[in-house]
């Protein structure tokens, strides 16, 4: 079974979280917001023991509670699960008080005055209002009533399997017998299985802790090459029959002997008291050694753990894409072999990566997630990351933008979780576009207007403000003023983002717009363009004024707004109007000289060289107050 659902309730920031799960989950968002919380209170819940001290309730008087609900469960979990699977979900509870008292509650379906009798704290009060209820004989053949609670809570389930839907409830249920199933052991069922990898992994302890990735991969691999041998099981069998044998024999005449012995001590004290001592049968397990791992790095051979962070962190991963592909050889080689889903709960896979390899693990994610239900292994991977290498704006459907809010002054920040689903996007991108979504899809949207963003695109998901400009050129402009009026863009986290032309500063917009991060854009007025294409910018003016809440107008002057600015012409157009002709065509000489740039045209569009020419006309007194007075607005804090 794989997690469809997560709410977080009470854990640390988590005051309330909730968002949905696909195969692949991208938990981001600044440091200090909750992710880690999350992925923590994921893992809790398959524990059946004590996790949390009085430090990790938001609210001390209030339990924490981790509700997953689960999807595409496999035959023996919708066994083990029945009573609480409806509708094809199976929704499950973990609540732990501040006093350490655990408690797994599912959602089942309930004779209405059982819910009442249910929700009566004490077992004796319970056993009373069913006697009452009985007495009354509300219902036909009700079983008879129990003088212990567990037994008659039993038969009350027993008795509910008898009533439709219609006439029963779906409602909370406290699960018995959850601690007695695999929970507790970060394993969900015989089929599901929990793989956490911490920011800080210290491989070494795979060589000691029988559940991790090495081990599994090892006994996977002896399991079947050697396990369901049919030679090996016959000699297996032998070996065991013949110790069993052997030990009987050893043991009777030394059994006999020690039991004589002690006896005869015991009549010195008791006179007709007989002690009898009973050993169990011999349960002969051949178990199979541990890995014990070295690596041989230029004819040198190391333990694991001499190796350096990255270098562990790489083989971790090799490691995990070594044993899908043993996984997928296993499927394709035995029929029968057993489904198994692994959940995996994975913080800041980037850590120590180089960058490529950061994009062929994110690939190898993406495809093992992608192959559900062609291996024997189903993979749902949930992570966090502050790398934009881990994400993928064409499969925004994955992204869980975690943020903080302020509920009051009196309560501490609290996180939220900003999520987009695909058939949500499309409806609001239709509406907002006037196109028919019966039509349009996912794909159509990327290849139109997306397709040519480059990676710097998906930092804008980690930025506190987002600020988006047609070309690279300009992004020198603002840079170099922002630090020259003591500004710290980066500190603030405020992410400049070109996109290659006015035509897609709309859809971009659009796109950030729904995760809710506040956008400033720059867009150039173009009123120099002439016939049609004067008329398509004139159209494109307004429709970005009224993107950012502006009166619309074909071609305003010069103008800084709260949510964006716009040129009259252009920001090239712009700096020679305001220093003069002579000015601005001696400081641009000036810098042609210095880098040697003679014959090259439209130098004003090189990012380099725009960066040395606005530095070159502060460093001769020279000022440009329209591009300060941006930045001065893109500086203010958001309200």
């Amino acid at each position: 079974m794989l997690i469809k659902t997560v709410i977080i309730n009470n854990l640390r920031c988590c005051k309330e979280v909730k968002f949905n799960c696909d195969s692949l989950v991208g938990l981001i968002g600044k440091n200090n917001v909750g992710k880690s919380t999350i992925i923590e209170g994921i893992k809790s819940f398959f524990r059946s023991s004590k996790s949390y001290n009085s430090d990790d309730y938001y609210d001390s008087s209030k339990a924490i509670k981790i509700n997953l609900i689960f999807h595409k469960l496999h035959t023996k979990e919708l066994e083990q699960f029945k009573k609480y699977y409806y509708n094809n979900e199976l929704s499950l509870t973990r609540i732990e008080s501040i006093e350490g008292s655990i408690r797994f509650i599912g959602v089942k379906k309930q004779i209405p005055e059982f819910i009442e009798i249910r929700k009566k704290k004490l077992a004796p009060e319970r056993i009373k209002a069913y006697r009452e209820l009985y007495k009354n004989a509300i219902y036909e053949n009700m079983p008879e009533p129990d003088t212990a609670w567990g037994r008659l809570e039993i038969k009350m389930q027993e008795f509910e399997e008898g009533f439709s839907e219609e006439e029963t409830e779906l409602t909370d249920s406290e699960i018995s017998f959850i601690q007695n199933t695999p929970f507790g052991d970060e394993t969900a069922s015989e089929t599901t299985k929990i793989i956490y990898i911490p920011s800080f992994y210290d491989i070494s302890s795979e060589t000691i802790h029988t559940r991790g990735i090495i081990q599994r991969i090892f006994n996977d691999y002896i399991n079947s090459c050697i396990e369901d041998d049919k030679e090996f099981q016959e000699k297996l069998e032998k070996v065991e029959n013949e110790i069993d044998n052997l030990y009987r024999k050893k043991r009777r005449p030394l059994h006999s002997e020690f039991m004589e012995k002690l006896n005869n001590s015991l009549k010195t004290y008791t006179v007709d008291l007989q002690c009898s001592i009973d050993i169990d049968e011999i349960k002969s397990n051949i178990r199979f050694p541990q890995p014990r791992i070295t690596f041989e790095d230029q004819y040198i051979k190391t333990n694991i753990e001499k190796q350096g962070m990255g270098t562990q962190r790489s083989i971790l991963f090799g490691l995990f894409n070594f044993w899908t592909q043993i996984t997928h050889e296993l499927s394709n080689n035995s029929s029968d072999l057993q489904k198994l889903d692994i959940i995996m709960l994975i913080e800041e896979p980037e850590i120590y990566m180089h960058p490529s390899k950061c994009k062929y693990l994110f690939n190898l994610f993406t495809n093992l997630t992608e192959s559900e239900g062609s291996n024997s292994v189903n993979f749902q991977i949930i992570y966090t990351t502050h790398s934009s290498y881990f994400l993928n704006i064409i499969e925004y459907n994955f992204i869980k933008l975690i943020r903080k809010k302020n509920n009051s002054s009196e309560h501490p920040l609290t996180t939220i979780v900003s999520e987009l689903d695909k058939e949500f996007f499309i409806k609001k991108y239709c509406k907002e576009f006037s196109c028919d979504s019966s039509v349009v899809t996912n794909q159509s949207i990327w290849i139109r207007h997306l397709s040519k963003i480059s990676n710097s695109f998906n930092e804008g998901f980690f930025a506190n403000k987002i600020i988006l400009v047609e070309g690279r050129s300009d992004l020198s402009y603002y840079y170099y003023l922002q630090s020259y009026l003591k500004y710290d863009f980066n500190h603030e986290n405020i992410c400049f983002i070109k996109v290659d032309g006015k035509e897609k500063l709309k859809y971009i917009h659009f796109l950030y717009s729904l995760y809710n991060i506040p956008i400033f854009i720059i867009w150039d007025g173009d009123i120099h363009n002439k016939g049609n294409v004067s008329a398509k910018s004139a159209q494109k003016n307004k429709e970005l004024l009224k993107i950012i809440g502006e009166k619309e107008k074909d071609f305003p002057d010069n103008s800084v707004y709260d949510k964006g600015a716009i040129f009259k012409d252009t920001i090239e157009e712009y700096i020679k109007a305001e220093l003069g002709d002579t000015d601005f065509n001696k400081i641009r000489k000036d810098v042609v000289d210095k880098f040697n740039l003679h014959g090259y045209d439209n130098l004003e569009k090189n990012s380099e060289f725009a960066y040395n020419l606005i530095e070159r006309i502060y460093s001769e007194g020279k000022k440009l107050p329209f591009l300060e007075e941006i930045i001065h607005k893109i500086a203010e804090k958001q309200s």
